[in-house]
């Protein structure tokens, strides 16, 4: 569980961060370099609580599993980000802008989307595999 605002920096090895699990981010995420991953295992990045987050950096965020829990709030894209397997709505918006885009990979799927929870701007889907967004 991360309560308060965290940032990932690497220069040299790859960063690994919730490789498995389910990890809770309760503040703003930063990450400082391109070697900083959520997606090389099992685990499963959950914003969650009451106060409005965001991503920030200046690189992508390739997630493997993310879930959007907000008891009140959302969560801001101030960069890109992309999801890997699935997108887990349970309660709160995700805001995206054409700039700060959310991709959905090739097989990936959304579950639990509706009028309490959504994706709030585009999001882009890459392959040709079959996609409900719901």
């Amino acid at each position: 569980m991360y309560s308060d605002h965290v940032s990932f920096n690497s220069t040299g090895q790859d960063v690994q961060v919730c490789y498995t699990g389910n990890n809770y981010f309760y503040k703003n995420v930063t990450i400082n370099s391109n070697k900083v991953v959520f997606n090389t295992s099992t685990g499963k990045v959950t914003l969650a609580g009451d106060t409005a987050q965001s991503l920030n950096g200046s690189y992508n965020y390739a997630f493997k599993k993310l879930a959007i829990n907000k008891n009140a709030n959302q969560v801001t894209a101030n960069t890109t980000l992309s999801v890997d397997d699935t997108l887990f709505f349970v309660s709160g918006n995700l805001i995206t802008t054409a700039t700060n885009l959310l991709t959905m990979k090739a097989g990936s799927k959304v579950s639990g989307a509706s009028s309490n929870s959504f994706v709030s701007g585009p999001v882009k889907k890459i392959g040709n595999t079959a996609f409900n967004f719901r």
